[in-house]
């Protein structure tokens, strides 16, 4: 896994966990 894809994959899941905290605080 490339540098590039393990930053793309670890900020997917950043924006997702993210989303899911706001939608749960909403």
């Amino acid at each position: 896994m490339t540098p590039r894809a393990q930053f793309t994959a670890s900020a997917v899941v950043a924006v997702i966990a993210a989303g899911s905290a706001a939608a749960t605080l909403r």
